[in-house]
């Protein structure tokens, strides 16, 4: 889990001195270093959030690997709501929300205890090379887990890439449900004491402190914007960020992936509606977009695929057509053989051409070589010439 943004000092405070706290707590400070909390050795932090520390451990009893959260309670009614929350987070029996296996306190530090994933979060998977169709699944898997939370009537409260972890097996499992909203005392709470995370935080949550299952589609889709364009949708953040949140209704388009289709962009606008009322009524709903959205983008590239592949075996068919019709090539240097019936007519005129090979007026080279012949001939026939005595 990252560090959230828009922690007010106070909360940055609690959390630094709960960290202390709990690494000076070694059980030997000979052997190895660790914490124990009941039954679960505390092997080393993994992430800080708004309100808690989350630690690597391991349960002891059971002997498997857990993820440990600890935070503070002692303020009146946390400690009672993060329970009710706890239990009801238990109910939620789904692959893709991380499951709840024990809840305990010690003083005023109250701790869950989770599934422990192995892999990356979506923050780090998404400056690994991937592309838009991979991580939109990915996030699919996520809006479902997200679904069946709200179903239990779970807020989840701080919805953003850092609190969605991909395992080896390429699952994907939403953490951190419904605690920064849970540890504030009042409905409406003032804008410093707001949990979550600024930046991917809906409007009305904002300006109003007020939230529903909606907020978290808003928080969502930010996170799938910035996952396919590489920037949050947002023009300029910073001071500023909440005056920009008035315009959200058409952020601004930022570097994209290659392909990205504008039925998915489109999903994601309605996402992004400034008013709650203007966005999708369910995130199963929003999922349900999104996978059609993935699924037409492989029909018109399959019909694409088949069109180039019809085009080519046409292609093919015809050079092997016209190879077949047309005449073998004569060999170099050698004059072409005519056909049998022809060179039989030929050889019967043979004869003939010998009698009236002479006749007409043959090349000039020839000339002289043949009048020395017909008169070679011509003097033998002739008498023998007698000269006067």
């Amino acid at each position: 889990m990252s560090r959230a943004h828009g922690r007010s000092p106070q909360q940055a405070a609690e959390v630094a001195a709960l960290a202390e706290r709990v690494a000076a707590t070694w059980a030997d400070e000979a052997g190895p270093r660790f914490v124990r909390l009941g039954r679960y050795q505390l092997d080393r932090e993994i992430g800080r959030g708004t309100f808690g520390v989350v630690f690597a451990g391991f349960d002891c009893a059971l002997e498997r690997e857990v993820a440990v959260k600890v935070f503070h309670v002692g303020a009146p009614g946390r400690a009672l709501a993060v329970e009710r929350e706890a239990r009801a987070l238990a109910r939620v029996a789904h692959p893709n929300v991380v499951a709840l296996h024990d809840l305990g306190r010690v003083g005023e530090h109250a701790y869950l205890v989770m599934d422990f994933v192995e892999g990356w979060s979506l923050a780090e998977r998404m400056r690994m090379p991937i592309g838009w169709r991979a991580i939109t699944l990915l996030f699919v898997q996520a809006g479902r887990g997200l679904a069946a939370a709200h179903r239990a009537g779970l807020e989840h409260g701080d919805v953003k890439p850092g609190n969605i972890l991909v395992g080896p097996d390429g699952r994907v499992q939403v953490v951190d449900f419904g605690l920064a909203r849970l540890l504030h005392e009042t409905a409406r709470p003032e804008p410093s004491k707001r949990g979550g995370t600024r930046c991917y935080a809906a409007p009305e949550w904002l300006f109003e402190g007020q939230s529903d299952a909606r907020s978290d589609q808003f928080s969502f889709c930010v996170s799938l914007w910035e996952a396919l364009f590489g920037q949050r949708p947002w023009a300029r953040e910073g001071v500023e960020y909440e005056a920009m949140l008035v315009e959200v209704v058409e952020p601004a388009k930022r570097r994209s992936l290659a392909g990205v289709p504008a039925q998915l962009e489109c999903v994601l606008r309605r996402g992004l509606a400034a008013r709650p009322g203007d966005r999708f009524a369910t995130m199963d709903e929003v999922a349900d977009a999104l996978t059609l959205a993935v699924i037409g983008s492989e029909q018109r590239r399959s019909r694409r695929q088949a069109r180039i592949g019809v085009g080519a075996a046409a292609a093919i068919s015809m050079l092997v057509a016209a190879k077949l019709l047309m005449p073998a090539a004569a060999p170099a240097k050698a004059r072409p053989k005519l056909p049998g019936k022809i060179v039989d007519v030929v050889g019967k005129f043979a004869p003939a051409r010998a009698v009236v090979g002479d006749v007409g007026d043959p090349p000039a080279r020839e000339r002289p070589a043949r009048s020395r012949e017909t008169r070679a001939r011509d003097g033998a026939a002739l008498p023998p010439r007698v000269d006067p005595g």
